[in-house]
């Protein structure tokens, strides 16, 4: 499995990939391990997000593709990233606002965010991408890596940053 990230001046590293878990722990697991083999998090950040998922679940019954937005504390963070990524088939999910529901999740994006500025910047940036039904269609339409990477550069770097 290819590993595509960029990286842009005071903005989050950017990475894409096809997620190939069969639930959400597999999910979870796999991206965090790719986060983890590029040095982005600690070997503690997979149990730091599987925990808060347990208790905090992340997943948003988005139109018209549904997303989840895992992620953990910053104590488990080497370098802010965000992991997009297109899962193979719809996995279930725990809702963010209904923890007893379940929503089938096409796209993820795992946060690693690395200072408390840089989560509510990277989480509002993050809520603006959810909230743009093009962008999660061709995020979820796409088997190709680079093209997941791209296009979420791509609105990245096209939404509002607070100076750092």
């Amino acid at each position: 499995m290819s590993i595509i990230s960029s990286q842009a001046d005071r903005a989050p590293a950017v990475l894409g990939c096809v997620a190939h878990g069969t639930d959400c722990e597999s999910v979870l697991r796999e991206l965090a391990g790719h986060l983890e083999a590029g040095g982005m998090v600690k070997r503690t950040y997979c149990q730091a997000v599987l925990d808060r998922e347990k208790s905090y679940p992340t997943g948003i019954p988005a139109e018209p593709v549904a997303v989840a937005i895992p992620h953990s504390d910053r104590n488990h963070v080497l370098e802010t990233a965000v992991l997009v990524a297109k899962t193979e088939r719809p996995i279930p999910f725990r809702r963010i606002d209904d923890p007893d529901a379940e929503v089938e999740v096409r796209v993820v994006f795992m946060m690693a965010i690395d200072s408390s500025q840089g989560q509510l910047d990277t989480i509002t940036r993050v809520m603006d991408l959810i909230q743009d039904p093009g962008i999660i269609e061709a995020v979820a339409a796409s088997s190709d890596p680079e093209e997941i990477r791209s296009i979420a550069e791509r609105a990245f770097s096209g939404s509002q940053t607070r100076p750092v």
